[in-house]
């Protein structure tokens, strides 16, 4: 497996310029060079079978990449095609802000984190939509993340174990107050309910780093769980098309959402499958692992969508935030092209 730090000025990766002012577009280039930079420099790896997978952010960053790959243009540099594209995975993902910000508030209806009444007069007051605001549909938006309490945004039914979030604050919901990447509401600039002090430690050993090849301080000069450096200034609003041009190609896809996850809720990913705009060929039904439903899976002919029953986020880790037993039965399917 390869795993890549992106963009560049996370974690141990570094700009030479250091230049890290950067946005969706810099990125799928930068990726694009290196998967093609990468097989250049193991052709043994060449005719292997490759899938490009992610999650959250990343559902802008996997369709992208493979987007590039498929359809090399100008201002692309041209490359030998090295590679042999057999599948892509995206988890969780950040895929159409319009769709996932008109959604958002319904998943945590759907699991009693609204109340009736406060769901009557949020819906009354945002007749217009969650994206376009009145002053009367913020000052109900305000009144309803109040409400809602310290809750895990990764995982609602899991225990928070670092700083809360504000109020369920996480990606959709910073979407939707700033319509970018910068600090969210209240200035929350830290990753919620996750302890990262035993993480920060490990990697800025010194022979946690000398194994690892790291011959760069990084950019903030140690090793942190989220760069105070980056000016992540441009992303697309929507990665929908993408899906479309990717089966053109005949290149099987998966999008999965762990239901209890509130960063980027399975009701907008759900919707945002449908608007692809493919016929379905299967309907919904659920899917099991050792004889108990994991969830639920339809498909648009070489387009699945899965939910995983139970799970956050993150969906391979731990039972307390994931289902790491029903993700690997899920991966090992699709990578064998087996049905769910």
């Amino acid at each position: 497996m390869i795993f890549v730090e992106s963009p560049c000025g996370v974690g141990f990766s570094y700009a030479e310029d250091k230049n890290y002012t950067t946005g969706d577009t810099d990125v799928a280039h930068d990726s694009y060079v290196f998967v093609h930079k990468w097989f250049d420099l193991f052709p043994e790896f060449q005719n292997n079978r490759f899938f490009v997978s992610g999650e959250s952010y990343a559902g802008h960053y996997v369709p992208q990449l493979v987007n590039n790959l498929l359809y090399p243009e100008a201002p692309l540099p041209k490359m030998k095609q090295n590679f042999n594209l057999q599948g892509v995975l995206v988890g969780n993902p950040s895929t159409d802000r319009t769709i996932e910000t008109e959604t958002y508030f319904g998943f945590f209806r759907a699991h009693n984190l609204i109340s009736s009444e406060d769901w009557a007069t949020l819906t009354d007051a945002c007749k217009l939509g969650f994206l376009n605001q009145t002053q009367a549909c913020k000052n109900e938006i305000e009144k309803v993340r109040g409400a809602i309490g310290p809750i895990n945004p990764y995982n609602i039914y899991a225990q928070c174990d670092g700083p809360p979030s504000h109020d369920g604050y996480c990606l959709t919901s910073h979407f939707m107050a700033n319509g970018n990447l910068k600090n969210g509401p209240n200035g929350q600039t830290f990753i919620p309910c996750i302890k990262v002090d035993h993480v920060e430690k490990y990697l800025n050993s010194k022979q946690v780093q000398e194994a690892l090849h790291v011959t760069h301080a990084p950019p903030a000069g140690k090793w942190t769980p989220r760069s105070d450096i980056l000016q992540y200034n441009e992303y697309a609003d929507s990665v929908i098309p993408l899906y479309r041009k990717i089966i053109a190609k005949k290149v099987p896809v998966i999008v999965y959402s762990g239901d209890v996850d509130t960063c980027v809720p399975f009701v907008g990913t759900e919707f945002s499958m449908a608007a692809v705009g493919l016929n379905q060929t299967e309907a919904r039904r659920p899917w099991l692992v050792e004889k108990q439903v994991a969830g639920y899976v339809k498909a648009y002919g070489l387009l699945q969508y899965a939910t995983i029953l139970g799970a956050g986020h993150m969906t391979p880790s731990p039972p307390m935030m994931g289902r790491p037993a029903q993700a690997l039965h899920m991966y090992e399917q699709f990578i064998q092209r087996k049905p769910l």
